[in-house]
């Protein structure tokens, strides 16, 4: 990986345009769901995966979780970001259960005028994939700033122990890696 795209790859700012971004498709997504969700229900019904007395149930409580799950993103709330991907990989199966079955329904995503557009059901997949591949690159931030952060701790006790963080009267000195990761580290607050 070269060093500008290393250095694209690990910034905070790269990472929080990601995550709010992805967190307002989902708040924006939950929100036009729960403007109308008899009309939300109707696109549930159309697929024939929930019996009846659940429609009503799911066509308010899952716009609900949604639009909390990306104010979770946008807030950088612990968990949210396994909600979205849990909603995105439930969110593919149906509609690959809609594509394998040719159901010519919505894909019940945004607005119910995506049923006018041909393949919708396909452009749908491909867009769930498109956030998926974007949710995949907010785990890895989290999980390479995460090693970062403990090989600093690492660094800073091995420091302590042999004692090259020192001058002869006892000031700590040393400008270490791990100083250098920690600061990084609280730019992601």
């Amino acid at each position: 990986m070269s060093s500008m795209t290393r250095m694209l790859f690990l910034s905070p700012w790269v990472y929080r345009l990601a995550r709010i971004g992805i967190g307002i498709v989902f708040i924006w997504a939950g929100g036009v769901k729960l403007i109308d969700p008899s009309a939300f229900a109707r696109v549930l019904s159309t697929y024939g995966l929930l019996p009846e007395a659940l429609l009503a149930p799911v066509a308010i409580g899952l716009p609900i979780t949604e639009l909390l799950a990306g104010a979770g993103l946008v807030l950088d709330l612990q968990g949210s970001l396994k909600v979205v991907s849990g909603f995105l990989f439930m969110f593919l199966a149906v509609l690959g259960y809609g594509i394998l079955n040719h159901l010519k329904v919505d894909c019940g995503c945004f607005s119910t005028e995506e049923t006018a557009v041909q393949n919708s059901l396909h452009l749908a997949v491909l867009r769930d994939v498109a956030l998926l591949l974007v949710v995949l690159y907010l785990f890895l931030w989290q999980r390479t700033r995460r090693q970062a952060s403990e090989v600093g701790d690492f660094n800073a006790q091995s420091n302590k122990i042999e004692g090259g963080c020192h001058d002869g009267e006892g000031e700590k000195k040393c400008f270490s890696v791990s100083f250098i990761w920690g600061f990084l580290a609280l730019g992601r607050r």
